[in-house]
């Protein structure tokens, strides 16, 4: 019986990644190369809700503008035990001195956020895209609009996609992997977050291939960059409802579905 069981979840995962494979395959020929924008120069902050994604979201600059990044970890919980949690913010700690950027844990989020804000003056902060299902992704926003507000800031906004892929007429930026980098990417996030291990990692990559159609690369990690006026003035009205998120969360393994949704989406406005 236990053989059965092994068996037949074997196959379910193999018919999931064949399904994944099919639908990028479908997707990547439906899209169009477009320019894109280079990711600004300068002094960038990353606004971490949670470990590992920053690295998921914006791994190439990470390891390519180290000197320019100051990660600045939120230190929202994720429903993580307090013992879990401190493991993943050593995870997160020890990859910042691995690669050579800066790394920073927010006390007072508010408070703290708009004093970094402030010192820093960086040319750009990358968060996560508004199309998030995510609920303390979301509280990062709101943190972020409130604490650039209150410092004055008026430079640029980065997005960064997470568990959902940002939306191909939305991206406008991005850098450029070929097939060995996208893969070393991936291989790194399970080699420095342990506690990461379940994520299904093979639908990250190939939405990454999907966005490669963009600028005519094996794959890309994409980014919409706004001004933060721009930004501010788009994404609270931009963020999925309470029925989007749940159709998110139901049809979350599903790539060609939510890829469609969310241009849907993204056309609406």
């Amino acid at each position: 019986m236990k053989v059965f069981r092994k068996v037949k979840a074997l196959f379910r995962i193999l018919n999931r990644e064949y399904e994944w494979y099919q639908d990028a395959r479908a997707c990547r020929k439906s899209i169009s190369p477009k320019l894109t924008q280079d990711v600004p120069t300068g002094k960038k902050i990353i606004l971490m809700p949670h470990s590992d994604d920053e690295w998921i979201g914006c791994s190439q600059i990470l390891l390519h503008q180290s000197e320019q990044v100051l990660v600045v970890n939120m230190d929202m919980t994720g429903g993580d035990s307090e013992q879990l949690h401190r493991i993943r913010r050593n995870e997160a700690e020890s990859v910042a001195k691995k690669y050579g950027y800066r790394f920073i844990t927010v006390q007072d989020r508010l408070r703290d956020l708009a004093q970094i804000l402030a010192d820093e003056q960086p040319k750009c902060v990358f968060l996560p895209c508004y199309l998030d299902w995510h609920e303390e992704h979301i509280i990062v926003m709101e943190l972020f609009q409130k604490a650039a507000t209150q410092a004055g800031y008026t430079g640029m906004v980065g997005m960064y996609q997470i568990s959902l892929p940002i939306p191909e007429m939305m991206i406008n930026s991005g850098i450029t992997m070929t097939k060995e980098k996208l893969k070393e990417k991936w291989k790194c996030l399970g080699k420095l977050y342990k506690t990461q291990a379940f994520l299904p990692t093979r639908r990250f990559m190939l939405n990454e291939y999907i966005n490669g159609g963009i600028t005519g690369t094996y794959a890309v990690e994409a980014y919409v960059i706004r001004g933060f006026q721009d930004w501010n003035s788009e994404w609270k009205q931009s963020l999925l409802t309470e029925e989007e998120k749940k159709r998110c969360i139901d049809n979350l393994q599903g790539i060609e579905y939510i890829r469609t949704m969310l241009q849907s989406r993204a056309k609406r406005g």
